[in-house]
């Protein structure tokens, strides 16, 4: 009896440690920043504090939500043994608040204070520089809150497939923004390049709210997406991350004699990958209409 009640115990909670876990992050990262804002400009900057609770309460809203959901559609299916995810609307809605909360706070730092950090300080660039990359396991722990299914499933390669590189597109905009921290870098950019940078770097911290917006719309990866939306996906992500990022790099290296950064090679692969991927489908395509008609003729063919 008493194994079956904590088992009990165990299944209700399954979800909760995750949730707890983002919200901390979330926190975190929202707290940092606005000391940031504090420290190097004005007290007048905890408005932001508005903003954050804001954000916070949809976050709690949309992982509450969810969570519901989840123990619902486990404990009505588990003799099937599957878990079907949430449609739940509330992961796109709080995640683009979020975005908006935190683009305006990033480009408020890189404005008015970023370029003068110095490792010296104890609030410098390197607490900074995390606290953005943070947006990263703040996206993963967000998107595993939202379902739960078997890694060999159709769904998981449906969600990997769309949300794949999202991590490592925010690590690649840290990566990025990280030429403007000039006390660091020690490179004077000119006017238009600095905004370059900047303005390909926010626009890029808003691009995980299109996968978190696709997978809620097919209730994570219970309904597929055609593959031509799929794919205009894949090729928008190529041509505002990577093909920016290489032309930046690029001009970094042989005009500002910046070291070449390893994601380079990350840029160049995820064309490569997007590019190969599209091909490989629409061959598989074309053959299987060329076997199709085949088998057609050869049935036509054959004597009655």
């Amino acid at each position: 009896m008493a194994g079956t009640i904590m088992m009990e115990i165990c299944a209700k909670i399954a979800f909760i440690p995750i949730r707890i876990f983002c919200i901390v992050l979330l926190i975190l990262q929202m707290a940092i920043i606005d000391v940031y804002l504090v420290t190097y400009i004005n007290s007048k900057w905890l408005a932001f504090i508005a903003g954050d609770i804001i954000v916070v309460l949809l976050f709690i809203t949309a992982l509450v939500l969810s969570y519901f959901h989840l123990r619902e559609q486990r404990e009505s299916s588990i003799s099937a043994g599957v878990v079907r995810a949430s449609k739940l609307p509330f992961s796109y809605i709080a995640w683009g608040v979020y975005a908006l909360v935190f683009v305006g706070k990033v480009l408020v730092c890189f404005t008015f204070f970023a370029f003068k950090l110095h490792e010296r300080d104890f609030w410098g660039p390197n607490i900074l520089k995390m606290m953005l990359a943070l947006s990263a396991p703040l996206f993963l722990l967000f998107l595993l809150s939202h379902y739960s299914t078997s890694k060999e499933s159709e769904r998981k390669k449906f969600i990997d497939h769309i949300t794949s590189s999202v991590t490592f597109d925010i690590f690649d905009t840290v990566d990025i923004l990280d030429i403007l921290f000039v006390e660091q870098s020690r490179i004077i950019l000119s006017f238009s390049m600095e905004k370059a940078i900047l303005a390909t770097g926010l626009v890029n911290l808003f691009l995980p709210l299109i996968p978190l917006m696709v997978l809620s719309r097919t209730q994570f990866g219970e309904y597929r997406l055609r593959e031509h939306i799929v794919d205009v996906y894949k090729i928008l992500l190529m041509l505002v991350v990577n093909i920016p990022y290489i032309v930046i790099r690029l001009l970094l290296w042989n005009v500002y004699n910046r070291n070449i950064s390893i994601f380079l090679m990350k840029n160049l692969l995820a064309i490569f990958v997007t590019i190969y991927d599209i091909y490989q489908r629409k061959q598989e395509a074309i053959l299987d209409k060329v076997d199709a008609a085949r088998t057609e003729e050869i049935a036509m063919t054959q004597p009655c």
